[in-house]
């Protein structure tokens, strides 16, 4: 059974930001871009496809260019999606367009506020370079209507 590629983008028509869900095979993040850009300005991880990594390894990604999975310790049991479909993932825009969250099956995540570099996970129990655990809190702050 072929794996199925996961890769959303959407800009946002009121702030001009782009968010960008990329999965490359082991591990998915979220990014949001700087306005008008295509400039990442804000980050955060998503999930595994894979077994979380031994931290020592996350620095060998990282020589690589690329965005490590989450490794061993920083992962919530939530970390680790075998076979995600990309029809199982939504965007959701704060009401000014400058902070994004993602939904999976209709439920939020995790999320990038406005003018910060590492964003909420749900999949995270640790801060750490994949992102900080989710804040009900700041997620309630920018999306819930008021």
């Amino acid at each position: 059974m072929s794996e199925e590629e996961v890769f959303l983008s959407e800009q946002n028509p009121a702030s001009l930001r782009w968010v960008i869900l990329e999965d490359d095979f082991s591990s998915a993040y979220l990014y949001l871009t700087a306005p008008g850009t295509e400039e990442p300005e804000g980050t955060v991880f998503v999930y595994n496809r894979i077994p979380p990594i031994p931290v020592n390894d996350a620095e060998l990604y990282a020589a690589k260019g690329q965005s490590p999975p989450v490794a061993e310790g920083y992962e919530t049991e939530l970390a680790v999606i075998a076979s995600p479909t990309i029809d199982d993932f939504a965007f959701l825009w704060s009401k000014d367009g400058h902070s994004v969250a993602l939904s999976r099956q209709g439920s939020a995540i995790c999320c990038i506020l406005r003018g910060e570099n590492l964003g909420y996970s749900k999949s995270l129990k640790l801060d750490g370079p994949w992102g900080r655990p989710w804040s009900q809190n700041a997620f309630d702050e920018v999306f819930s209507d008021e």
